[in-house]
């Protein structure tokens, strides 16, 4: 008996562990099954819509749940998409999510009840149709309308329809009249009651554009405005033929008229619409020369200080922009850095001025910055000067200026220009600059043979001839051994940059050879302190 109850209990526990282990490896199962997917975080992007919570990617099923549909005044919601505006395809829900993505929200909208666009006409949609000016009160053409240009812009909205039209210039009693001299445009769509309407001249292209909403496109509406040629109102009746739509994507475009402008100019972030902290540097205004419809825009960097620190535009070495949509990028067509000024002119060529802002790559410090160029053009005005800026070259400051040795009597690189430093170093006084130009080992080419190595030591003399001064003066050689540099000090009586382009010189080496320092200010760069030379070994 009581083996057979020991026998029975030790079954019991056998099969109460076997239990427990199957139980157990099958909860593991389950939560491997469970564990199959990746989480990943889903954003919903409502688009101004009512906010939608993040989801959550299922580890069972790699799947996210559908939210609740946002809601958004005055649009119906049409789902979700993967890619924001009309790009991308709606997401199916039954997808595995593979990564950390963000949905948008696609919106529709309503259509306003008792709204039905004209015959021909379809909501989204734009069109060009014939517009003409006619007088008040009789069915001929009035004097305005050789200004109303021959074209309304119509584009159809859910709640009604937007006409644009357009003022160009034209000849009215015998006298070019600009579209600048037509303002206060009211409409009155009964005939009777006017209202006051958006209007805006674009002065590069000297046309003026108004735009007014109609509940319908009738024969004639009347428009008001104030003639500057009369110095007084006039009023219309503007015809639109609505029976000849052609539907188009674009409104009418007008050539650039041929003529010199400031515009107001800044520096913005390439990702956002505020400055960037490249904006001190930007000059305020850029000089715009329109030429054969394209725009020549010329802005300036000036030196400035970012972030508590001086920055001088000469270390911006190289700069690229995109010309409105095009993908490539293009070089500036010119690049120019000015040392007296201390000021970077850099000249680009847009093909549409009117898209305001402008991708621009610059090279600064050897690493690519990015910022986008704004043109205000509302703020520009008709100009033939330049920005001028004062020179930086002042007294009590330092250059480095680029120098060479030239021939006493021709332009051309003398033979002894391979032992010049190609810098002086130029400090400047009250009345008067210290010059000092190094001499260093080099080879030069004589007039017959090969090279010949000369060593700066075998300079022995220096002589210049002062500004306005017929005889030479001794500079001071001072030769160092450790470096094997030999620099020669003087001293010229003017700080006017116009008389030092070209220095008349001696060199002793050892016989007399007359040469000229030419000295090119325009590439000078203010200096800390004179080059430094290692010493040789």
């Amino acid at each position: 008996m009581t083996k057979n109850r020991l026998k029975k209990s030790a079954l019991t526990v056998v099969l109460i562990l076997t239990l427990a282990l199957t139980a157990a490896l099958a909860a593991a199962c389950n939560n491997k099954n469970k564990d199959k997917y990746e989480s990943y975080t889903v954003t919903f992007d409502t688009d101004g819509g009512s906010a939608v919570e993040a989801g959550k990617s299922s580890k069972a099923t790699g799947k996210v749940e559908k939210p609740a549909n946002p809601s958004k005044d005055g649009y119906s919601f049409s789902g979700w998409y993967t890619e924001a505006g009309a790009d991308g395809v709606e997401w199916d829900f039954d997808t595995v999510v593979t990564e950390e993505i963000t949905l948008w929200a696609r919106w529709t909208e309503n259509q306003p009840e008792g709204f039905t666009p004209p015959a021909g006409y379809e909501i989204g949609k734009s069109y060009l149709i014939p517009a003409a000016a006619w007088h008040e009160t009789n069915d001929q053409a009035s004097m305005m309308g050789a200004m109303l240009y021959e074209k309304a812009y119509i584009d159809v909205k859910n709640d009604g329809i937007d006409v644009t039209i357009y003022f160009v210039p034209a000849t009215i009693m015998q006298q070019p009249v600009s579209p600048s001299s037509v303002d206060n445009i009211r409409v009155a769509e009964d005939g009777t009651n006017y209202a006051a309407i958006e209007s805006r001249y674009e002065q590069f292209t000297d046309v003026r554009e108004a735009t007014f909403r109609l509940s319908s496109l009738p024969e004639y509406t009347k428009v008001k405005m104030f003639n500057g040629v009369m110095n007084s109102d006039s009023i219309i009746r503007l015809k639109l033929t609505a029976s000849s739509p052609v539907e188009a994507a674009n409104p009418p475009s007008f050539a650039l008229v041929e003529q010199t402008y400031l515009v107001p100019v800044a520096a913005w972030h390439a990702s956002n619409d505020a400055a960037s902290m490249m904006n001190p540097m930007m000059h305020e205004k850029a000089f715009v020369e329109i030429i054969d419809s394209k725009a020549e825009v010329t802005f300036y960097l000036k030196k400035t200080t970012l972030m508590g620190q001086p920055s001088s535009p000469v270390t911006i070495t190289a700069l690229k922009y995109k010309d409105g949509a095009v993908t490539e990028w293009t070089d500036a067509q010119s690049f120019e850095y000015d040392g007296l000024k201390d000021v970077l002119t850099v000249k680009i060529v847009l093909s549409d001025i009117t898209a305001n802002m402008t991708a621009i790559e610059m090279t600064n410090n050897g690493r690519a910055s990015s910022i986008r160029l704004n043109l205000t053009l509302a703020g520009a005005e008709i100009s033939a000067n330049r920005p001028e800026f004062e020179n930086v070259f002042a007294s009590g400051k330092s250059y480095l200026v680029p120098v060479a040795a030239w021939y006493a009597s021709n332009d051309a690189a003398s033979m002894m220009n391979p032992l010049v430093y190609g810098y002086a170093y130029v400090e400047v006084g009250s009345d008067s600059i210290a010059v000092t130009v190094y001499f260093i080992n080099g080879q030069v080419q004589p007039p017959m043979g090969g090279p010949v190595a000369i060593a700066s030591s075998a300079i022995t003399a220096f002589r210049f001839k002062d500004i306005g001064s017929e005889s030479f003066s001794d500079a001071f050689l001072i030769y160092d051994d450790g470096t094997e540099v030999n620099r020669a000090e003087f001293t010229l009586s003017t700080t006017d940059v116009a008389d030092l382009a070209f220095i008349v010189a001696q060199v002793s080496y050892p016989s007399n050879s007359n040469l000229r320092i030419k000295l090119t200010f325009s590439g000078a760069a203010l200096a800390e302190g004179a080059p430094q030379f290692e010493a040789l070994g």
